[in-house]
């Protein structure tokens, strides 16, 4: 009583263990009945692989996939998306470091263990700094130089492209190196820091709104009779 407490438990160590972004799955209204939901599922992402940890009722690592090899300057992204596969909707976590980007199919067995499904990967020509879902079906990209890609997932066709350089987006270089504390991160840390700019770039309500050094951009999605 009056009292704050909290277990802890290692899950990353060591410079290879330093986080990058965490992504809860958010549910939507339509999907709060979801037998999933009652896990608080959470998604990490170091600079060599990600986890997929279940917080409740008990902490549960219920998946660990290390990287293939990509370029260390590489950022890793994370998105979640509640997506109709086979006549039901279960979540899908898509992750990338660097050009290729991975699809996860996570759903409960009757069990009452979660299971981790690998689905079609995405393979494109560029360096990823930015991932977003936009719909359960469309994803949109930015690249290292500043481009944004408008990709169909079951199709796998870049719908759109469209140049960036004008939001003069915000980076989280300062952050990443650590330069307000004397640099006390590691070198591989560090060198992501050159292309980190998470939470610059977010979906919401089929828009994504882009955080420039001096103006905020909402760009959408619109169908040919808009």
């Amino acid at each position: 009583m009056g009292m704050r407490s909290c277990d802890s438990r290692c899950l990353f160590s060591g410079s290879k263990g330093e986080v990058c972004c965490i992504e809860p799955l958010r549910t939507p209204p339509d999907f709060r009945d979801h037998p999933i939901t009652c896990y608080s599922l959470l998604a990490m992402a170091s600079l060599t692989k990600i986890l997929v940890i279940g917080l409740k009722p008990t902490l549960n690592v219920w998946m660990t996939l290390p990287y293939t090899k990509s370029d260390p300057t590489s950022v890793p992204q994370l998105a979640w998306q509640f997506v109709p596969i086979q006549k039901m909707v279960n979540p899908v976590l898509a992750f990338c470091k660097g050009e290729t980007v991975h699809f996860l199919l996570v759903k409960k067995e009757e069990t009452g263990t979660i299971h981790v499904i690998k689905q079609r990967q995405l393979q494109l020509s560029c360096d990823i700094i930015s991932l977003n879902w936009i719909n359960s079906s469309t994803l949109v990209l930015v690249d290292s130089h500043e481009k944004l890609h408008v990709v169909d997932r079951p199709s796998q066709e870049v719908l759109e492209t469209l140049d960036l350089e004008q939001v003069q987006l915000v980076y989280n270089s300062r952050h990443f190196k650590s330069l307000a504390t004397g640099g006390n991160v590691s070198q591989a840390l560090a060198l992501v820091g050159e292309k980190a700019c998470y939470q610059s770039l977010s979906s919401y309500a089929g828009q994504i709104v882009c955080l420039g050094t001096k103006s905020a951009h909402i760009l959408s999605l619109r169908n040919w009779k808009e």
